[in-house]
């Protein structure tokens, strides 16, 4: 047994227990190591987390569940309308905000609705800057508004305008009156995020009972 140390033999002097005790050893650090590796990979699921989420500011236009419930045949401008029952234009303002609730100043955000359209081909639901003050009617083109900034606020400002539905909307079927819209978000250092609301176009006098 020359050369073998007696703080490595046990009860027996036996070298083949001296390697049964370093095995053992060895299988009860990677035992403890185990947690660690398990625990490191799961911080960046922590980060994946969207470091940004968008907040309607401008109260009175949800309702039912939905995020923006308006009537239809909003075409007329307004630099201060925030009621959803009138024909004017909504002032709709967004904010932005960090995953602890803070407003994110000079953010680059756009605003775009869907591809519903009623029976006439026209888009349910338009976004348009709030510094545009004409051109609200119905549209067969797209209304978007993109690279707008948002202010020491976090907050953001665009005018919503909707379809004008009439007796042949009334064929569609299902009738197209809601969909959804869809705000991205940029910002150094974050990939874009994107955040999609739901929103209803009522008819306003119920033509032929739709």
């Amino acid at each position: 047994m020359e050369g073998v140390q007696d703080d490595k033999l046990d009860g027996t002097g036996s070298p083949a227990a001296v390697t049964g005790i370093a095995r053992r050893r060895i299988a009860l650090g990677a035992a403890w190591a185990i947690p660690t590796v398990t625990v490191a990979a799961l911080a960046p699921q922590a980060a994946a987390s969207p470091p940004v989420a968008v907040l309607i500011a401008t109260a009175g236009l949800s309702s039912g569940g939905i995020d923006l419930n308006l009537r239809d045949t909003k075409a007329t401008n307004s630099n201060t309308n925030t009621s959803p029952t009138t024909i004017t234009v909504v002032n709709l303002t967004l904010t932005v905000v960090d995953y602890a609730g803070n407003p994110v100043a000079g953010a680059t955000v756009s605003v775009a609705g869907d591809e519903r359209k009623d029976i006439e081909g026209n888009y349910l639901i338009g976004f348009s800057p709030s510094s545009q003050t004409s051109g609200f009617g119905e549209s067969a083109t797209k209304r978007t508004v993109s690279t707008l900034t948002t202010n020491a606020a976090g907050q953001v400002t665009v005018k919503v305008s909707t379809a004008t539905y009439n007796g042949n909307d009334c064929l569609a079927a299902p009738w197209n009156s809601s969909g959804t819209w869809m705000v991205t978000v940029t910002y150094p250092g974050i990939s874009p995020i994107v955040q999609v609301f739901s929103y209803v176009v009522y008819d306003a006098f119920s033509f032929a009972g739709c």
